[in-house]
């Protein structure tokens, strides 16, 4: 077991948290209650690695001027590079506030905590906000306080949560047997500003401005979940009925058809993330009732969203192909925010039991949705510098160490090769959902249940159960180094053959098991032992549709490790390495939990 000694982890961890900037006499530390560990870990696709960069864009892309306002955007088109879109009195923080709370629970990285007590503080304005602020910040700040209630005793946020659910209750309209948040601004009636409020005229709104209801429901479910307020799950189920049967969002057979205005005509233009964010609140509440109907509804419509891209790599379009907004001139771009919604509908919909995508969220996550994060400021600096300068209008942007303070973030407008196809490159919603859903995922890479530890993902995972180190895309090999007494059950990939499998102990001397349904069970293993999985590791090469281009791909199971055309701004899959005699590893820390915050929370199919 490649762990070093526990003296030294309390040393190099605190050393860490220090140069991380723990440094504020302005802020508190989170109280987190949790240790570190330093673990020997192969160099492959590591989701606590990718939260820690998401950290640094999500507290430094913000204006400590202006109470730790987000920069909305990053501008990798001009030089220099520039951060835009910040408002005194923007709320779009409270979007980004959830997932870095669930990011700090994650790593145990306290960099720049004065972030979170500026952001945390201002969640007390939410209820008198709720007429004036788009449903998305409404939502997602009622679900940082539903993670708020469960990571601290404090009874300020169960206070507040039943404040902002009362306030939404009276706020929205009711008609029938449903209830709709209003359209209160341009954006909610159409995001082109082609309709103004006074002429938009619906008894209730349908396409584009029915979808916005979403974001409530997820922020309603989660803080239900928490307290189990019933008025929270109600109002829930009210948004629910709107969208789902009044909405005129899917089509009978699953089909996206809620548009809004675009260059080909009125309400042309459909809009990839909003549906599929839709979906995500409609399965919330469907675990949340036990719903099956309508949880088999979600699976028809992640089914068609899937013939929507390529779910081989997680690539998907930011609007349906042939019903763009604008004329893009025969390019596909991806939306961060789009990967991140179907990693999340795919997980969410295994781990309840209404399906089984599994192997989707494998792909998806060691694919577009890890590739297409900033992971180093070289690169975009290197491509701005062969553009001409420009200057910064200081009233509405800073260069100040841009690139810098962008690196974590996820790509807007990413190619199939490359971060930057279309629009100025960064938008942070993608950065708050793709780090909602790598928490999701590292989450339920195993799970212990009772005396089993369960694997669905053959992916690094250091637990209170298990540290678990995955040398793919190099060599068929993982190892699953026990901390406890438990029975083992591993989720076999399709791609395994299970005739080429040989599974051992750290001496090589073969464990006894046995296969049933893709899964690998070992009885009881004593805690301090480790089981090594080894098999043979598939290489393949096609040649598929992505996007706009007919691309030349390598796998290695699930995992791309070539894809021709080579992209140009900031290129994507150019550092596997993978044919080299061994695997790259490091020392990395690691954070564990007391506890951990789990998303999907809710009673599942098989309870």
């Amino acid at each position: 077991m490649k762990t070093l000694p526990k003296t030294r982890i309390t040393l190099c961890a605190g050393l860490l948290l220090l140069l991380q900037g723990v440094s504020s006499t302005r802020a508190q530390p989170l109280d987190l209650p949790g240790s570190f560990e330093m673990q020997v870990m192969p160099e492959t696709v590591d989701l606590v690695q990718t939260a820690n960069l998401a950290i640094n864009s999500l507290t430094r892309c913000t204006n400590p001027d202006k109470n730790y306002a987000v920069y909305f955007h990053g501008n990798l088109t001009i030089n220099p590079i520039r951060l835009s879109g910040n408002q005194p009195d923007s709320v779009a923080h409270w979007k980004l506030a959830e997932p870095l709370l669930l990011l700090r629970l994650m790593t145990g990285n306290r960099a720049n905590l004065q972030v979170d007590q500026h952001w945390q503080a201002s969640l007390h304005d939410l209820p008198d906000q709720v007429p004036h602020t788009h449903p998305v910040h409404l939502g997602r700040g009622l679900a940082a306080v539903a993670v708020l209630c469960a990571l601290t005793e404090d009874q300020q946020w169960q206070t507040l949560g039943i404040k902002i659910v009362d306030r939404l209750d009276s706020f929205c309209k009711r008609k029938e047997d449903f209830a709709y948040f209003p359209v209160i601004m341009h954006f909610l009636a159409d995001p082109t500003r082609t309709v103004s409020l006074e002429e938009y005229d619906e008894p209730f709104p349908t396409a584009w401005p029915a979808m916005h209801d979403a974001w409530l429901v997820e922020g309603l479910v989660a803080f239900y979940h928490q307290t189990q307020y019933p008025p929270a799950l109600d109002l829930a189920g009210l948004l629910v009925e709107h969208m789902r049967a009044h909405g005129k969002i899917f089509g009978n057979s699953g089909e996206f058809q809620a548009g809004h205005n675009g260059y080909q005509g009125p309400r042309t233009a459909l809009h990839f993330h909003r549906h599929t964010n839709v979906l995500i609140a409609l399965l919330d509440y469907a675990m949340a009732k036990r719903d099956e109907d309508l949880a088999k509804f979600v699976c028809q419509c992640y089914e068609y969203a899937r013939r929507q891209g390529n779910p081989n790599l997680g690539f998907f379009p930011e609007y349906l192909p042939g019903a763009f907004p604008d004329d893009r001139h025969d390019i596909v771009d991806c939306e961060g925010c789009c990967v991140a919604d179907m990693t999340l509908l795919a997980l969410n919909l295994s781990a309840s039991g209404y399906g089984n995508y599994w192997e989707d969220v494998d792909r998806y996550t060691r694919n577009m949705l890890t590739e297409m994060q900033l992971k180093e400021s070289t690169a975009i600096r290197q491509h701005i510098s062969k553009l001409p300068p420009s200057p910064v209008d200081p009233k509405n942007e800073t260069a100040h160490q841009a690139a810098q303070r962008l690196v974590g973030s996820f790509a807007g407008w990413s190619g199939p090769n490359e971060f930057r196809v279309w629009g100025p490159g960064v938008m942070q919603c993608c950065l708050a959902n793709c780090s909602r859903t790598i928490y999701s995922v590292w989450e339920k890479i195993q799970e212990k249940k009772q005396d089993t530890l369960i694997v669905n993902l053959l992916l690094n995972r250091v637990s209170a159960a298990a540290t678990m180190r995955s040398y793919l895309p190099y060599e068929g090999r993982v190892e699953i180094a026990l901390k406890a007494d438990l029975q083992l059950k591993v989720r076999l990939p399709k791609w395994l053959e299970s005739s080429t499998m040989r599974v051992t102990d750290e001496q090589g001397e073969d464990i006894s098991h046995n296969l049933e349904d893709s899964h690998l069970n070992i009885d009881t293993v004593q805690a301090g032992n480790t089981v090594v999985l080894h098999f043979d590791l598939p290489e393949k090469e096609t040649t598929e549709q992505v996007g706009h281009l007919k691309a030349k791909i390598s796998y290695r199971g699930n995992e791309v490790i070539s894809f021709q055309p080579a992209g140009n701004i900031i290129p994507y899959w150019t550092d596997k390495q993978v044919h080299q005699a061994n695997c790259p590893e490091t020392v990395r820390s690691y954070f564990v939990a007391d506890s951990v915050y789990n998303l999907l929370a809710m009673p599942t199919a098989k309870d």
